[in-house]
């Protein structure tokens, strides 16, 4: 049995990672409103994701718009940003360079 007051681990990181979002958004000086729009969701659904954690589903999405690797925005590992450049590069020749 669960004691109430223990954490899920996956809950934890979830919401690491709504704080995440919500550092970035300061940090740019975006709206949650208007990122919201641009994201063609409610301000509510955003700021449920500021605080549960953003889907799955939408986290290639997010971390594209905000200049940010996915694993960073998802997990808080790794490079913070990441060089789409490079990525550009890799994608077009099949190369690393």
């Amino acid at each position: 049995m669960v004691n109430a007051k223990q954490k899920d681990p996956q809950t934890s990181a979830r919401q690491a990672c709504g704080q995440r979002l919500r550092n970035l958004l300061e940090e740019y000086d975006i709206a949650p409103s208007a990122f919201a729009e641009v994201l063609r969701v409610s301000p509510q659904c955003l700021t449920n994701w500021s605080v549960r954690g953003v889907p799955r589903l939408r986290m290639a999405q997010l971390a594209r718009l905000l200049s940010v690797s996915e694993v960073w925005l998802a997990i808080g590992e790794g490079e913070r940003t990441c060089d789409l450049h490079r990525e550009v590069e890799q994608d077009r020749t099949g190369f690393q360079g």
